[in-house]
């Protein structure tokens, strides 16, 4: 075949439809290795699948519901973090210069007096206790 190539074309382009030859059948062998691995990834999820349920129940069953509380407990927590977020602005709008106030807790605890009321900013100096 090579033989033939090069009388009738030529030893650079013979040379050339070899290579191409030669790289499409090293493509296609990769193809077929790659759907072999793909059939065993598919027969090992399928044993994986078959595995996971058993006289105590369903994984993957177990698994959705783990997720669905998961996504409800952070949803609750963001839930409850705007509320406070919400609750603590209505008390500063509440405020008025000359209020004094207990901050209980963050790097600033203990008694502060407010310098700006509502309509100005907010802005207090705090002495610990």
């Amino acid at each position: 075949m090579a033989v033939n190539l090069v009388a009738r074309f030529g030893r650079d382009e013979a040379g050339e439809l070899l290579q191409s030859s030669f790289a499409q059948f090293q493509a296609d062998a990769g193809v077929v290795g790659l759907t072999s691995q793909l059939r065993k990834n598919e027969a090992a999820l399928d044993g994986y699948r078959e595995s996971m349920t058993c006289h105590l129940g369903d994984f993957g069953e177990y698994s959705r519901i783990r997720q669905r509380i998961t996504a409800t407990e952070k949803s609750n927590s963001r839930r409850r973090a705007a509320t406070r977020r919400s609750a603590i602005a209505g008390s500063l709008e509440k405020l008025h210069r000359g209020d004094v106030i207990h901050l209980s807790s963050g790097r600033r605890r203990g008694m502060a007096v407010v310098l700006a009321g509502s309509g100005e900013s907010v802005a207090a100096r705090s002495q610990p206790c």
